[in-house]
């Protein structure tokens, strides 16, 4: 003889489960939407749409000025990281213009991460045309990189500033969208 609360509480349990689902999904749904509308606006709509996905912080976001934050972090972390590969890469380099070219590259990238940072605490204050045009001074650098240095076969470089290149395109739609948004919400109010 079972419990009488028994059939009850796997009733409780499967309504519980239905309910995640269908929240999940209308979620993704939102997020798809979102994601769909920054990353048409991007040089790569489908690697941005992958990132955006695939990036356990991004992907619960599900409004413009609440994913704007975590891609900026993003892009703060690989300007961080394309600066720290850049060092390792001058350790190797022989030829003294090589050697300033990298050099002058890794600068970038850490005055790059540090107008992020500043991006990022513009978002926080909603100062979003602050944000953004800190954030497209950053994304000038992987672009002057590229054409400073140039696009070496096989080389850890061309990959680290391609994804510093992307995240930061992505980092600068968001916050200029974000900037958009606030300029409609004060016409409608």
């Amino acid at each position: 003889m079972g419990l009488p609360f028994t059939s009850f509480i796997l009733q409780i349990v499967v309504l519980a489960l239905l309910i995640t689902v269908e929240t999940r999904c209308g979620v993704k749904a939102a997020n798809n939407k979102l994601f769909s509308d920054i990353c048409k606006k991007t040089k790569n709509p489908t690697n941005c749409f992958r990132i955006l996905n695939i990036n356990r912080t991004t992907n619960r976001m599900s409004s413009l000025r609440s994913l704007a934050l975590p891609c900026l972090e993003l892009a703060r972390f690989h300007a961080e990281r394309t600066a720290h590969i850049l060092k390792m890469i001058l350790k190797t380099k022989k030829d003294i213009r090589d050697k300033e070219k990298y050099e002058a590259c890794g600068h970038n990238y850490m005055v790059a991460e540090k107008k992020i940072n500043e991006a990022k605490t513009m978002l926080r204050k909603r100062d979003f045309a602050s944000a953004r045009k800190l954030m497209e001074v950053a994304s000038k650098v992987p672009v002057s990189c590229k054409k400073e240095i140039g696009n070496p076969p096989n080389n850890a470089f061309s990959t680290v500033n391609e994804n510093a290149e992307i995240h930061f395109e992505i980092a600068l739609v968001t916050v200029t969208e974000s900037e958009n948004e606030k300029k409609m919400f004060k016409l409608v109010f």
